[in-house]
Parts: C-alpha cells; structure tokens; sequence
C-alpha cells in the first residue's frame, strides 16, 4: 500500500532519505527526474520536440533535470524559466547552471515558447512550474500562462501534480490541466477525488527511491491500494475444504419487475467464491431467479431465518414500497451477523435515520447521491470525504464511498482508495455486483476491511481486463460476471511461491 500524506509529511520523507540513504538533495532531484525520463522514453520517441516550463524551485529543477537528461537521449529540448518566487531555490540553481552549460538546449522567453507551441503541435509540454509545496494562489502572470496551455491539455505531462494544484485540498483558481501526471513515489489527496483528480489526467505513481522504513515510523491515515497489495491478502483453499467452510450468503431485495438486480448480485456473489446463495425476493421473482440462477436458494421473505446466514446483503433492486421497508426493519431488529447494505435500502434507512440501530458489523456501499442522502449534502469531494471518516468512526461501520478510486472508509478513521477499474463501470448493475462480491468475501471469513479491499480492487481489475477486448462505452454488468473468474485466476496466479493448493505461511 501506498501512503497518500500530507505535502508537509512528503517534505519530511524526502529529508529522512537524504539523511539516511544518504544522499544530497541534488542527487535525489536527478534521481526523481531519471525516472520520469525513464517513463517520457516509453511514451515519446525521440522524435518528439519537447519544451518544459520551469519554476524557480525544486519542482522546476526537477524540469530542468529532466531536460537535460532527456537532451542527451536525442530528443531536442527546449526550456521556458517561468519566475514564480522571490528567490531560486538552491537544486534549482544547481539545475539551472547545466542547462546554462549546454548549448543544445534552448532557452527560450515566454513569448517565444507560445509561438513555438501554436506552430508545431507535436511538442510535449512538461509542466515543472509549481510542485507539492504549493501554498497559495498563483500570480496573474502564472494564471496568464496557465490559461494559453489549456487549449494544449492533450500534450502537457505535469511533474508531481498539475501547476496551480494543492496536494491537499481543492484549489479555488485556476491550474494546468494535464493530460498525464507523474506522481513521485506516492498519489496525492487531490489526484484521487473527482473535483480535482481531473486535472491530473493519466495518473502516474512513480518510485523514486525514497526510504520505505520511514512509512513505518510515520503511518498516514490514508493509503493507496495496489495490485500487490491485494494479492497478499488472499487466501487459498485447502484441499478438504467443503462448501459450508466459505459461509452462507442471503440476498434480500429485487421487487416486482427488478429481478435482474438480485440475479447480478448472485452470480457475483457465487463467482467470488462464497459457498452458499440464497436469494429472497417476492414471490413473483422466483421463478426468474431459480432459472437464472440455478445454484441459489429461495426463500420468501417472511420465511428469512436470520441465523442461518453468515452475511446478509441487502438493496439490489428492492424498491422503497412499504413491505421492503416493514422487511427491512423487521431484519434490522433480528440479525445481529454481518451486514452489506446498498441501493434501496440505503434510501430507506436514510428516510428515518436509524442506521445506528443496525447490529453486527455493518458494510454500506453508497455512490453519491446515496451518500449525501443519508448524511446531508457536502460542498464538495473533500467535505464529503471526512464527512464518510467521521460517520464511520462514529457508527462503527465501514462505509464503501464508491467513485472512480472508490473509497473504503473503516471504523477506525483509515481509508484505502482503489486503483483498479475505469469509465465503463458507469452503467446500471455494475453497484449490485460489487454488492455480491463484498457479501461473498466476508462469507469466506476475510475481515471486514480485507474484504472490501479485495472485492473493489477486483471489481475494477475485471472491468479492466474487460477494456482490453471491448469499448468501455458497451461494457455491462453480465461481462463483468463473465470475466470476474478469470480476474481471480489472474491475481491468485501472482503469488508464483504458493503451492497450487497450499494455505499461505
């Protein structure tokens, strides 16, 4: 997992590396920018003409280092120096005086850099104006500048964050708008919310070399989950394992004429490997479900035995009539097991406010506006994201803010932002099969947080792998149901030290 800190806390780690690698500050601003070099290379032939805008402090000296590594790799670079402070930092000078010294990069006034970008609209623009250490709001000249690049939005690779951006909160003037950004080491807040992770285009998180040990020593309350990451937490089966050892699974919800959404979440939930399914719906489902879904159960809902199931997930499809509301509360008041609420019956619950009154543990996978219904609006993503941190410290719940780095807030005040998944998951009953898929991971005896993880992680991952063969604007709920195996296969593969049916050491 990766750290997403505080722009005050990734000053202290660069320190903490210089001091202990030990290196000087220098060596690690070349370091960072032979990394973003190494990246440029696989995306740019040396063909491309290139021209970095730089700032006066390290940001900018990173842009420097970055073109003079670049120039001696073939490509023809060449350098706009854009003042945005008083003083140059001191990297910066160091930078500056090898730019100086090589008569192959140009130097070039702003003027002349606008006149370069309108007549060859092949140029790579790399923003190295203003880094993570942005404090306050840009001068006219820079918002001057900021403004000719936006027509340029489609060839701008910004180093570190976009110019004009906070690493922590939303800026309220205007920044550069990239088309990628090369993050050093870990993500920043605002590349990871909607409001202002657009700026940041393809998003980028390159290793630098910073010391690892000192994540242990300064833990963030926020983390980056990768592929690797997810990976560790799984769990092989064993080979005298039998069904009733990865829980029972009861699915609550799909009123008349929304059976398809029970259906998705069933299939889901069975395809993640949970070892029993039953459904619960109005009777006019069944027959829909019993065939659509031939390996799970059905009981009606005034026959739902809550002690029989390990997790009870609850919502797809339900509708807000008053039997599913009377259904709802009836369960609220009986099972005390683990709970997966979505859809409907978040609204429900958000009619009355009486989520605290749920027992057990308790999971809710809100989008926005289910969010922002039961808990009250928010001015915007950052509002909405503490709001979710303190509703679940509070509740004791873990709330699943679902977004394109969905969110899973615990009852411990952490959050795990997904990496996986892309546009395509924007359709109906992409939700109800996340839904299944929580249920049947926390069926199987993964912790609360595990599960959740896990579950969003490979939601994306599938419709990722999905992206690879067909249009993301024709991906639907059922592809992900059919390449979700195949998803899990993909993962599990990546721990190549497991014995086929081994447990993990």
């Amino acid at each position: 997992m990766l750290p997403v800190y505080k722009s005050a806390t990734i000053k202290q780690w660069d320190v903490y590396t210089i001091e202990n690698e030990p290196i000087s500050s220098v060596e690690l601003m070349d370091r960072a920018a032979s990394v973003c070099v190494e990246w440029l290379r696989s995306q740019y032939p040396p063909s491309t003409p290139v021209l970095i805008f730089c700032g006066n402090g390290n940001n900018g000296g990173d842009g420097l280092s970055i073109g003079m590594q670049l120039q001696n790799l073939a490509y023809r670079v060449s350098v706009c120096l854009v003042p945005v402070s008083a003083e140059n930092s001191r990297d910066y000078e160091i930078q500056l005086a090898g730019v100086l010294n090589n008569r192959h990069i140009s130097i070039l006034q702003i003027d002349d850099a606008k006149s370069l970008l309108k007549k060859n609209y092949n140029t790579l623009v790399i923003d190295a104006i203003l880094g993570s250490g942005t404090n306050r709001s840009p001068s006219p000249e820079l918002e001057n500048i900021f403004e000719f690049l936006q027509p340029y939005d489609q060839r701008i690779v910004s180093i570190d964050l976009p110019s004009g951006m906070y690493p922590d909160q939303p800026p309220g003037h205007l920044c550069v708008h990239a088309s990628a950004t090369l993050s050093l080491q870990t993500p920043k807040l605002t590349s990871l919310l909607p409001q202002t992770g657009k700026h940041y285009g393809l998003l980028k998180i390159l290793d630098i070399g910073l010391m690892p040990d000192f994540v242990d020593s300064h833990p963030p309350d926020k983390w980056f989950i990768r592929q690797e990451d997810v990976v560790r937490f799984l769990k092989r089966r064993k080979p005298f394992d039998y069904k009733n050892n990865f829980g029972h699974v009861c699915m609550v919800g799909s009123c008349l004429g929304m059976a398809g959404a029970l259906v998705l979440s069933a299939k889901a939930a069975l395809k993640s490997g949970c070892g029993l399914c039953t459904l619960s719906s109005v009777s006019e489902n069944r027959i829909i479900l019993q065939t659509s879904v031939p390996e799970a159960m059905f009981c009606s809902p005034d026959q739902i035995l809550p002690e029989k199931f390990k997790v009870l997930a609850i919502g797809p499809g339900m509708g807000k009539s008053e039997s599913m509301k009377d259904l709802l509360y009836v369960l609220k008041d009986r099972y005390a097991g683990i709970w997966v609420i979505d859809a409907d019956a978040l609204n429900l619950i958000s009619e009355e406010n009486v989520l605290d009154e749920f027992k057990g543990d308790v999971v809710i996978t809100p989008h926005v506006g289910e969010f922002d219904r039961l808990f009250g609006p928010s001015e915007n993503d950052f509002q909405r994201l503490e709001k979710a941190i303190d509703q679940a410290v509070q509740l004791k719940i873990t709330i699943v803010l679902k977004g394109h780095h969905t969110a899973t807030v615990t009852p411990d005040g952490k959050v795990y932002f997904n990496s996986s998944g892309n546009p395509g998951l924007a359709k109906g009953g992409s939700g109800d099969v996340l839904t299944g898929m929580i249920a049947a991971f926390l069926a199987q005896g993964y912790s609360t947080r595990e599960a959740c993880i896990i579950a969003v992680y490979l939601h994306g991952f599938a419709a990722d792998l999905l992206a690879e063969k067909i249009a993301i604007e024709s991906m639907m709920a059922t592809d992900l149901l059919e390449v979700l195996p195949l998803a899990m296969k993909n993962l599990f593969q990546h721990e190549k030290s497991r014995s086929p049916f081994g447990s993990r050491n």
